[in-house]
C-alpha cells in the first residue's frame, strides 16, 4: 500500500474511529488533530493505533507529554514534549512530508514503518504495517484523494469541486426591524463566514412575538421549530427574521466576554463586532434539555451547508474553513463563555457532530460531479402569517385592517373539528400551516367579521380561525355586536357592543 496516496477520510469517520476514552476525544481535539493530519488522516489514524491504541494506551511516553505518536526530538534520543496532541500531529506531518528528511524516498507503508518504527528498536514491523493498513482500509476515503509526489510539492486533487449549487431550504420570511442600539447595530454590509447555534428557551412563535417588541434587545437571523415545544406541525419549520446579507447586525451572540475554542480563534482574527456581523445565527426552539428530531438536525445542516458552500468550503474539509484553519460552526457560549451563557446547551452540543456529518454529506452531494444531484426541495406550501404590532397587546381597542374592523375579545378556545389556519379572513385564501387538530386548546384576543359575512377569531401570531369550528361559539354582527355562547346553544351568555372607532 502506498502511504502517499492513502489520503483523507471525512471528519465524522475520523472522530467516530476513536474510543470514548481516547485523549483526543477527552481533550476535544478531534477537529484540530484531523485538520493537522490532512491530507494523510487515514495514515495518521493507523499510526496512532499502532503507537498508542488511538491515544488510549501509552507504552513509551506518559500521556502528559501529549505525544501519542511517540516522536523523538529530531536528531536526539529523548521523546518530545508537546503542548497539545494537535502540535504532535503537526510535527508528524511535517516530518513525513519534509523532502530533506528521512522519509523523502519512502512510498509504501512498509517503507515508512521501516524507518519510523524499525525492528532494531524492538518493533515488530510486520504487525505494525498490518495495523496501519487495516485502519486505513476501515476508514472511508474522501471522494477526491490528494496525491503528493515523493519529491515533495503541493498535493493535487484529481476531482474538481463545483460551488454555488447548494439550495437554501424552505422558510417563512418574517422580517423584523430593530431600532439602532436596541437589538441590532448597523455595522455595514454583512456577509457570512460562519454559523452560530443557539437555543431559544421558548417556543418559535413566542420568540417571534418577543423579538417584535420594540424594547427587546435581541435578534437572531433564523428561528426553527421543535416538535417537543411547538408541536409536530412546526417541527423543523424555519422563520427568517433577519437577512444575513443585509445591514442589520442583530444582537444574536451577546457581548464577547470570555471566548474560547473556535469562538476565541474567530474573535482573535476578525474582532468582536464580527461575531454578529459575519456569522449567521440559527435559533432552535426549546430549552437546553428539550430533545430535537432528526428533521431538525437535517434542517440545521441544510442551512449550514448553504452558507458553507457560499464560502466555498469543500465538503471534505468541512467544518474547517481553509482560510481560517478553525471551525465554521460555533456555539453561542464560545463567544460569551459558558459561565455567562450555557447556550445552546447539552442537547444541541451533543448533536453537533451529527449535524456536521449531515452538512458534509449535503456539501458532497452538490459539490462533486460524480453523484446525481437530487431535485431542489419543493417550496414551503404554507404562506407566512400576516401580523400587526397591536396583535400581541390586549389593548381593548378596535383596529381596522383593509376596511374590516378587528374587535378585542380575549378567550381560550377549543377546536370542535380539524380546522385551517388562514392567512386572511377568507375561506378561499392561503393557509399558514397545517390544520389545527380537533380538541386543541389555544388563546386568542381578537375577532372580526369578514367581507364574506363570516366570523373569525384572530390569534396573537396572525392565525385567522373560523369561529364556527371553536367552542365557545362566537358571532359578530355587521354592526360590531359580539355574542359568545359557551355551550354552543341557547341564548348568548355574553353580549358586547364594539362601536368604538379605530384609534
Amino acid at each position: 500500500m502506498n502511504w502517499r496516496t492513502s489520503g483523507d477520510t471525512d471528519l465524522a469517520s475520523w472522530t467516530a474511529s476513536f474510543p470514548a476514552n481516547s485523549d483526543i476525544i477527552k481533550r476535544g481535539e478531534q477537529v484540530a488533530t484531523y485538520n493537522a493530519a490532512r491530507p494523510y488522516t487515514r495514515l495518521c489514524r493507523g499510526m496512532l493505533e499502532a503507537e498508542s491504541s488511538g491515544a488510549t494506551h501509552y507504552n513509551a511516553v506518559p500521556a502528559s507529554m501529549h505525544n501519542p505518536l511517540n516522536l523523538r526530538i529530531r536528531g536526539k534520543e529523548p521523546f518530545q514534549q508537546f503542548d497539545s496532541i494537535e502540535a504532535c500531529v503537526i510535527e508528524w506531518r511535517n516530518r513525513i512530508t519534509d523532502p530533506t528528511y528521512a522519509y523523502k524516498d519512502t512510498q509504501t507503508v512498509a517503507d515508512l514503518v521501516h524507518i519510523y518504527a524499525p525492528a532494531s528498536d524492538n518493533n515488530n514491523e510486520a504487525n505494525y504495517v498490518k495495523t496501519v493498513e487495516r485502519v486505513i482500509d476501515s476508514l472511508p476515503p474522501l471522494f477526491s484523494v490528494p496525491v503528493e509526489h515523493p519529491s515533495g510539492g503541493t498535493p493535487v486533487s484529481e476531482t474538481p469541486l463545483t460551488f454555488g449549487k447548494v439550495p437554501f431550504p424552505p422558510y417563512h420570511d418574517r422580517p423584523i426591524t430593530k431600532r439602532e442600539g436596541v437589538g441590532s447595530d448597523n455595522l455595514g454590509k454583512r456577509s457570512v463566514i460562519g454559523v452560530t447555534y443557539h437555543r431559544m428557551l421558548g417556543s418559535l412563535n413566542g420568540v417571534d412575538s418577543y423579538f417584535r417588541q420594540p424594547a427587546t434587545a435581541a435578534l437572531t437571523d433564523y428561528g426553527m421549530g421543535v416538535a417537543a415545544t411547538d408541536g409536530a406541525d412546526l417541527d423543523a419549520v424555519v422563520y427568517r427574521w433577519n437577512d444575513p446579507l443585509g445591514y442589520q447586525s442583530g444582537w444574536a451572540s451577546g457581548k464577547v466576554i470570555a471566548p474560547w475554542g473556535d469562538g476565541l480563534a474567530f474573535v482573535n482574527k476578525y474582532g468582536a463586532n464580527a461575531v454578529n456581523k459575519l456569522r449567521a445565527s440559527i435559533e432552535i426552539s426549546g430549552n437546553y434539555d428539550t430533545p430535537i428530531s432528526d428533521a431538525v438536525k437535517q434542517r440545521v445542516a441544510e442551512i449550514s451547508a448553504y452558507w458553507a458552500d457560499q464560502c466555498q468550503i469543500p465538503w471534505n474539509v468541512y467544518p474547517i474553513r481553509p482560510e481560517d484553519g478553525f471551525s465554521f460552526v460555533c456555539w453561542h457560549q464560545e463567544f460569551t463563555g459558558p459561565q455567562e451563557k450555557v447556550c445552546p446547551g447539552a442537547v444541541v452540543m451533543n448533536a453537533t457532530n451529527d449535524i456536521i456529518a449531515r452538512t458534509a454529506a449535503i456539501l458532497k452531494q452538490y459539490q462533486t460531479q460524480a453523484v446525481v444531484i437530487p431535485p431542489t426541495p419543493k417550496p414551503d406550501k404554507y404562506a407566512a402569517p400576516v401580523t400587526y404590532p397591536w396583535l400581541s397587546q390586549d389593548d381593548g381597542k378596535v383596529h381596522e385592517v383593509g376596511g374590516t374592523r378587528v374587535l378585542p375579545l380575549t378567550l381560550t378556545y377549543t377546536t370542535t373539528r380539524s380546522t385551517p389556519r388562514y392567512q386572511r379572513g377568507s375561506k378561499q385564501g392561503a393557509k399558514i400551516g397545517p390544520n389545527i387538530p380537533k380538541g386543541t386548546t389555544f388563546a386568542a384576543n381578537r375577532v372580526f367579521r369578514s367581507n364574506e359575512g363570516i366570523a373569525f377569531v384572530m390569534t396573537r401570531y396572525g392565525s385567522r380561525v373560523l369561529a364556527s369550528a371553536l367552542m365557545p361559539r362566537v358571532g359578530v354582527t355587521a354592526s360590531g355586536r359580539i355574542s359568545v355562547r359557551h355551550d354552543g346553544t341557547g341564548a348568548p351568555e355574553v353580549i358586547s357592543d364594539n362601536v368604538e372607532a379605530a384609534p
